[in-house]
C-alpha cells in the first residue's frame, strides 16, 4: 500500500471517528458551554475534543506529519501537513441545526493531495485524491453541467471580518446575472454539494484554509473550477477569498467575484 493509500485510509478513519464524537455531543448539546472567539464566532469543547481525536488518530500513524487546525493552530512539519476543521458550521451546531461537517485535508509540499468532508448527520463522506477524482460514499461524482447564470444556484458564506460591501456588491452582481443563492452556514458541505452537482458554485470573499481547502480539491477533482488558495505563496494560515464552480459558469463567477479560477 502506498503512502497516499495509507493516508487516505487514515483520513477516512479520522473524520468518521471525530464525526461520531461530534454527533454524540450534538445530541447532548445542552451540556455544552458556549464560548465566543469573536463577533458571531462561537466555540465549545465539541470543537476542541473533535480536533484532538483527529490529530491523535493521524499522529499515531504518521508521527512525522504536521498539523494546522482551527482550534489548536500549527505544529510540526509544513511539507507534510494535515489541515483540520473539526466542526465547520459551529453556529449551526450549537443552535441545533444539523447542517455542519468535519473537514480534513492532507497537503504535501504546499499542494492539496487528499481531501475529506464528512457530514455525520447524513453519513455522507466526500473524498478526493489529486489526479484521481472525487467520490461521495465511494461513488464517483461530477460537477453540474449548468452553463447559464440564470439557471445556476450559488452558495455563499459571510463573516464579520469582511467589509460588508465586498459581500453585498458581489451578491448584487450575481443577482443581476439571474443567479439564485443560498447561505446555509457550512462551507464544507456547500463545496461538497458543488462537487456532486447539488449547487453550481460556492463563494466566500474571506475565509480560512481549514474551511475550504478540502472542498476546493473535491470540486477540482469533480471537474470544476477553483481558486488556487496558495497562489503567489499565500500561506495556509492567512485568510483570503475562495470560490469554486461548475465549469460552465466559470466566466460569470470570475466576473461577479473578481477572482481567478483554475480549470
Amino acid at each position: 500500500m502506498s503512502s497516499n493509500e495509507r493516508r487516505m485510509q487514515a483520513g477516512i478513519e479520522a473524520v468518521r471517528k471525530g464525526g461520531a464524537h461530534a454527533l454524540d455531543l450534538f445530541r447532548r448539546r445542552g451540556d455544552l458551554v458556549i464560548e465566543k472567539k469573536g463577533r458571531q464566532d462561537l466555540v465549545s469543547r465539541a470543537d476542541r475534543e473533535t480536533e484532538t481525536i483527529i490529530r491523535e488518530h493521524i499522529a499515531a500513524l504518521f508521527p512525522e506529519d504536521g498539523f494546522l487546525g482551527e482550534e489548536f493552530g500549527a505544529s510540526g512539519a509544513k511539507d507534510r501537513m494535515w489541515i483540520i476543521d473539526p466542526i465547520d458550521g459551529t453556529a449551526n451546531y450549537l443552535a441545533g441545526l444539523d447542517y455542519w461537517g468535519v473537514l480534513l485535508a492532507y497537503v504535501e509540499d504546499g499542494k492539496p493531495t487528499l481531501a475529506f468532508t464528512y457530514d455525520p448527520n447524513r453519513d455522507e463522506l466526500w473524498t478526493a485524491e489529486a489526479g484521481k477524482g472525487a467520490y461521495l460514499n465511494g461513488q464517483r461524482i461530477r460537477c453540474a453541467s449548468t452553463s447559464r447564470a440564470d439557471e445556476a444556484t450559488m452558495a455563499l458564506s459571510f463573516n464579520f471580518k469582511l467589509d460588508p460591501p465586498v459581500y453585498t456588491n458581489m451578491l448584487e452582481a450575481a443577482i443581476r446575472k439571474g443567479m439564485d443563492h443560498r447561505r446555509l452556514g457550512s462551507s464544507a458541505l456547500k463545496l461538497g454539494y458543488v462537487a456532486d452537482g447539488r449547487f453550481d458554485a460556492c463563494v466566500s470573499m474571506l475565509t480560512n484554509a481549514w474551511d475550504v481547502v478540502p472542498g476546493l480539491l473535491l470540486v477540482k477533482e469533480a471537474g470544476g473550477c477553483v481558486v488556487d488558495f496558495t497562489k503567489d505563496g499565500h500561506p495556509y494560515d492567512k485568510p483570503r477569498p475562495a470560490a469554486a464552480c461548475a465549469p460552465g459558469i466559470r466566466d460569470v463567477i470570475e466576473e461577479v467575484t473578481g477572482l481567478t479560477l483554475d480549470g
